[in-house]
């Protein structure tokens, strides 16, 4: 598998690197869709380690909800970088910086409820500390 993705990887560089000096639209266009193909075949690759990281976690009921956000935030970050990176390939270096931003912003979403436990954790260790002086 591996071997295929960097051939994929390579051909499509190659490929990619000739037609940008006569095709630059189907230069774009070609780097897209090997980009995303390389995507699914490494998405592919990462389930059954998801799915373990989910098992795992899942031995602790209490925990469960920590692996969905990590899966969760996995996933953002590589979809934005994939995003960002077929903008500047594109030479839209403004959008892929708007797309980093929302992919940070979607980070900050995806945390809130952690960040909400762990306020109420907070909150309860302070009403403990008070009420039992």
């Amino acid at each position: 598998m591996m071997w295929t993705v960097v051939g994929t990887a390579i051909l499509a560089a190659v490929l990619a690197l000739t037609l940008r000096q006569t095709q630059p639209v189907f230069a774009v266009l070609l780097t897209v869709v090997s980009g995303g193909l390389l995507f699914v075949w490494a998405i592919s690759g990462a389930i059954p380690a998801v799915e373990t990281l989910r098992s795992l976690l899942g031995r602790f009921s209490d925990h469960a909800p920590y692996a969905d956000v990590l899966i969760k935030a996995l996933g953002i970050s590589l979809l934005t970088q994939m995003a960002s990176e077929i903008c500047r390939d594109a030479g839209e270096t403004a959008l892929a910086g708007r797309a980093e931003l929302a992919g940070k912003v979607m980070l900050v979403l995806c945390g809130m409820p952690l960040f909400e436990h762990a306020v109420f954790l907070l909150e309860e260790m302070v009403n403990a500390k008070a009420v039992g002086g």
